[in-house]
Parts: structure tokens; C-alpha cells; sequence
């Protein structure tokens, strides 16, 4: 599914024991040499470095 946006209406089951949830973002730009914002870094890894 591709959306733009940043809330998306889904359930996932929940993890059982030792089992860790992996989420994997796939994004690509079309431009070359595109970093991305310091809002999406937060949005992503939660903070900006």
C-alpha cells in the first residue's frame, strides 16, 4: 500500500515472549542528494540527531 500521510488506520496482532516487531519504512526521493527534514527524522526515529 502506498499512502502519503502520516497516520494510517491499521491492527496488527500483538507480540508474544521474546519476539521483537520490526516496522520497515521504504521511502525514496526523485531528486539526488535529498536528506530528510528534521521533522521526519522525529516523525521516523523519534529525534534528530
Amino acid at each position: 500500500m502506498l499512502y502519503r500521510g502520516r497516520n494510517a488506520i491499521h491492527r496488527v496482532t500483538p507480540t508474544e515472549g521474546d519476539t521483537t516487531r520490526i516496522l520497515v519504512v521504504f521511502a525514496y526521493n526523485d531528486q539526488p542528494d535529498v536528506a530528510l527534514s528534521e521533522s521526519a527524522l522525529t516523525t521516523f526515529y523519534g529525534r534528530t540527531v
